[in-house]
């Protein structure tokens, strides 16, 4: 496992960097050739990280949620396959240089800095696989509430050039407005999804795991909070039929008030939550 685990973390930076490249003339030379091979590239990156995680996992025998570089590896595939499975559900491919050079700069990230780290021993705790699954599924739900946000900007960005009665690049490259609100909302309804299985999880599972868990942990009810909004939104979206500008806006304040309300409390109140 560690000699798969070696070859694949050398080959990845590799293979993110052929699709960040199509993509890359895709977007912006509009190259034919480019926009046929970029998601087969995007697709092949995928599975040599889908290779690593597994090799990774078997060495060490622990889900990868211990340390920083293992959290930001997660984080790069959780962002590659999110934008797989939106890409392969919309068949645009007009975002992709955006979100996969992100991924591509957190997998670069964790290789360069996770040499030597020993990640052989950690928290007993993390072993056991409900922990695991509600980190890694809460990972992937921040995911694609971020995604989500980034479709909101864009789509928001692209209305204004519109508006404005201004058709430059945005307007000749991004997707249309119909497009960029139904990525942005299959990245919400992927993150909720996920967000959903974290906190059954936490609420099942982690009373019987963790010693100082409370149903009054602030993080848990942070996590309640942002469901219940992007829960809320995709409802009024399909029952209200709200309009995608609202729907966009209300993603990015979900986004930020979760990013903020996460802060605040790991900020204030640090012992809440902790896996020990």
């Amino acid at each position: 496992m560690l000699t798969l685990a070696k070859l694949t973390e050398a080959l990845l930076p590799l293979a993110y960097c052929v699709a960040v490249a199509m993509y890359g003339m895709a977007f912006l030379r509009r190259d034919e050739r480019a926009q046929r091979w970029g998601r087969p590239a995007a697709l092949a990156a995928l599975a040599v990280h889908s290779l690593l995680i597994f090799a990774l996992t078997m060495y060490h025998g622990h889900c990868l949620v211990y340390t920083p570089f293992e959290l930001m590896t997660m984080l790069s595939y959780t962002i590659t396959l999110t934008y797989v499975v939106v890409e392969l559900a919309t068949g645009e491919r007009g975002t992709g240089v955006f979100f996969l050079g992100l991924a591509l700069i957190f997998q670069t990230v964790s290789a360069m800095f996770s040499t030597g780290v020993d990640s052989s021993s950690p928290n007993p705790i993390l072993l056991d696989n409900n922990v695991a699954l509600h980190i890694a599924a809460g990972l992937f739900g921040y995911t694609g509430f971020a995604m989500s946000a980034v479709y909101g900007a864009l789509y928001l960005l692209l209305y204004h050039e519109i508006k404005s009665n201004r058709f430059g690049a945005l307007y000749n490259r991004l997707p249309s407005l119909g497009l960029l609100q139904t990525m942005g909302e299959l990245s919400a309804l992927i993150g909720l999804v996920f967000l959903s299985v974290a906190i059954v999880i936490a609420l099942v599972a982690l009373p019987d795991i963790l010693p100082t868990f409370s149903y009054s942990d602030p993080k848990l009810i942070a996590e309640l909070a942002i469901w219940t909004l992007y829960s809320g939104t995709l409802l009024a979206r399909y029952a209200m039929r709200l309009d995608g500008r609202k729907v966009m806006i209300l993603s990015l304040i979900g986004f930020v008030g979760s990013v903020l309300s996460l802060t605040v409390i790991n900020a204030l109140l640090s012992g809440f939550h902790k896996f020990s």
